[in-house]
């Protein structure tokens, strides 16, 4: 046996894995940043939007139903409490709970307002965004964000799997 193929077979096997763990060091650092990396503004802006269109997606039903005493006692005027005389209905266009007298909450009052306001808060939660402070490093997309960090993982597996199978080469290798 000649020992210096057997140095050169060793020393090419060690500097592989050191190759190799050095990648899965990068890759692993890269799925860390892929987790942890800031949103980018326009997608925060466009979750906030969205999360405001879902609340005020639950007002309109509550809102015909607090219209129903103007719609069907036509004489009635709409007033804030009833007189005296009970000729006036209550109109709670905002907070929509005149149909069951509740007190109005921030939820109720919340809703309402991304209902009737819906393009304006949303410019205002646009404007915000844009306008406050924010990391400097930011990541990708969501979309683009979970294909990457599918791919490193997929790229760690099989980095870690050529790391094994050169370990356990040179295991054999030693025990020969």
């Amino acid at each position: 046996m000649d020992i210096g193929a057997v140095k050169k077979y060793f020393s090419g096997i060690k500097g592989n894995l050191g190759e190799l763990r050095e990648k899965k060091t990068k890759l692993t650092k890269r799925l860390e940043d892929l987790k942890t990396l800031a949103r980018p503004r326009d997608e925060v802006a466009d979750l906030v939007c969205a999360r405001i269109d879902e609340i005020a997606g639950l007002h309109p039903a509550r809102f015909a139903h607090s219209l129903q005493a103007l719609i069907h006692r036509p004489m009635d005027q709409p007033c804030s409490d009833a007189d005296d005389e009970g000729t006036c209905s209550q109109v709670p266009v905002a907070t929509t709970t005149g149909h069951n007298q509740a007190v109005p909450t921030a939820k109720t009052v919340e809703r309402a307002l991304f209902f009737l306001l819906n393009d304006q808060i949303k410019a205002g939660v646009r404007k915000a965004v844009a306008e406050m402070p924010y990391p400097d490093a930011v990541g990708p997309s969501m979309p683009d964000r979970l294909k990457e960090i599918a791919r490193v993982e997929s790229e760690i597996a099989a980095t870690q799997a050529q790391i094994k199978t050169l370990e356990d080469e040179l295991k054999a290798a030693l025990q020969d």
